[in-house]
């Protein structure tokens, strides 16, 4: 029988000043983690372990150590998706490059 090794790490949302502790198999997929922050915060997010963003196709106990924080960060393709429809009310809109631009009054 295999002994299964663990890895216990911190999940963060900075961008909602909250996080969660987390314990993972070492062959499991990264995708697992953002599985568990679209199930917390929502979809729309990448994963990134000190300077790295993690694939998602990567190997928990390949790309994350014991005691790392992995922060979930929105996703600024998924973000910035046009949605169908007219321009927002208010007049502005967010560009595919992430700066909000204003819509011509005229």
């Amino acid at each position: 029988m295999a002994v299964t090794n663990m890895v216990r790490f911190v999940l963060r949302n900075r961008a909602m000043s909250v996080s969660v502790k987390m314990d993972m198999k070492e062959e499991d997929e990264v995708s697992e983690i953002g599985d568990t922050a679209a199930e917390y915060w929502g979809e729309g997010f990448i994963l990134r372990s000190g300077y790295s963003l993690l694939r998602p196709d990567g190997k928990v106990g390949d790309l994350i150590g014991d005691g790392d924080i992995v922060d979930a960060l929105p996703d600024p393709d998924f973000f910035t998706r046009r949605r169908p429809g007219p321009p927002p009310a208010h007049g502005l809109f967010i560009l595919r490059s992430g700066w909000i631009a204003a819509r011509d009054a005229g």
